[in-house]
């Protein structure tokens, strides 16, 4: 996520709701990493430290990708995806982003976490990026 690393120390846990996709991603990564702390270690010291900021980009780099696409990128692009395609209220879509609500008032008072919309826009998610590989959703 993005933001300095005392934002993210001291900010409320971001919650996310995985699809069945999802979860046989993880557990199949369980199997890989499972022995570690992080589901997603880091390479230098794996039992203490997660996966880094920028290892995205620099996987992303190495498989020829670099100057083309960013961590980011996909954040943006499942963005406009979502609010162009999916049906869901865009309220769902930034609170599954983890963006924050610019208005302070409603960003005070306002702690939904909408779950149920997520599931289902996660859900919707995955399915998406199934067909995209020619996969019918199950």
């Amino acid at each position: 996520m993005k933001g300095w690393l005392i934002q993210k120390q001291s900010a409320a846990d971001h919650l996310v709701p995985l699809s069945r996709q999802s979860l046989q991603i993880l557990e199949s990564q369980h199997s890989l990493s499972g022995r570690h702390a992080f589901l997603f270690p880091g390479v230098h010291n794996p039992r203490s430290m997660p996966i880094s900021s920028e290892a995205m980009n620099r996987a992303l780099k190495i498989m020829g990708f670099g100057g083309l696409q960013t961590g980011q990128g996909f954040r943006g692009l499942a963005s406009t995806i979502m609010n162009e395609q999916s049906g869901f209220r865009s309220e769902v879509i930034k609170r599954q982003l983890a963006h924050r609500d610019r208005n302070k008032i409603r960003r005070a008072y306002d702690h939904a976490q909408q779950m149920t919309e997520r599931h289902d826009l996660m859900l919707w998610w995955s399915d998406y990026l199934d067909e995209q590989l020619g996969e019918a959703p199950k």
